[in-house]
């Protein structure tokens, strides 16, 4: 349940920045490319390595769905990018984590380009009434502009999006329990950039 919960809020964000204004220029941005790299969750931040982030929850390599993701990684079809859950309550470190439900991770060439955080809602965690309860504490803590710079997405109100210099930075409130991503910008193109050039190479090379 909780795994298809996360995966569905991890295909808001790409939707929300397809949505954004084919024209929208980095000066339209109200945070720096700076803030976004800079912000980190429980040890949690863009640019670490897979190793840094598995020395967070110790024994997670040994987990047969995190050893598959990070196998023949440069190979298709993956073509350096890969994608993993963590459990926090697993690991010997859960009281680091303690509050958080379930982390998504994407790795490109061995880089944290995107984070999706869940933490735990009512009744064992906080019931947040509304979106804007969420995204006060978020820029509270965590020193991010306030709601005014957070455009709405979605007619339903249930995330937002504050938009970085090449970065974006999610915010929603699923069911009551606060979630955010955090996520660099034109990853994906990367990815499929050398997908296309591996099947160009494969129709080129190809003899009937």
């Amino acid at each position: 349940m909780c795994r298809s919960m996360i995966a569905a809020l991890m295909c808001l964000l790409p939707m929300t920045a397809a949505a954004q204004t084919a024209g929208q220029q980095t000066s339209d941005s109200v945070c720096s490319a700076a803030t976004a790299r800079s912000l980190t969750i429980r040890g949690i931040h863009l640019g670490m390595s897979a190793a840094e982030l598995l020395a967070l929850f110790p024994g997670a390599s040994e987990n047969p769905e995190v050893k598959a993701a990070l196998e023949n990684v440069q190979a298709p079809p993956k073509f350096g990018m890969t994608q993993f859950y963590v459990g926090p309550g697993a690991y010997s470190t859960r009281e680091r984590f303690a509050g958080i439900d379930m982390i998504s991770v994407t790795f490109f060439d061995d880089r944290l380009t995107s984070y999706f955080i869940q933490y735990i809602g009512p009744p064992n965690g906080p019931m947040w009434n509304n979106l804007d309860e969420w995204i006060a504490k978020l820029s509270e803590t965590f020193h991010l502009p306030g709601l005014r710079d957070w455009p709405r997405q979605f007619p339903d109100e249930t995330s937002r999006v504050l938009t970085c210099d090449g970065f974006k930075i999610w915010a929603g409130n699923q069911n009551q329990r606060g979630t955010i991503g955090v996520t660099e910008e034109n990853v994906d193109r990367k990815r499929q950039a050398r997908e296309q050039a591996y099947q160009e190479k494969k129709r080129r090379e190809f003899k009937p």
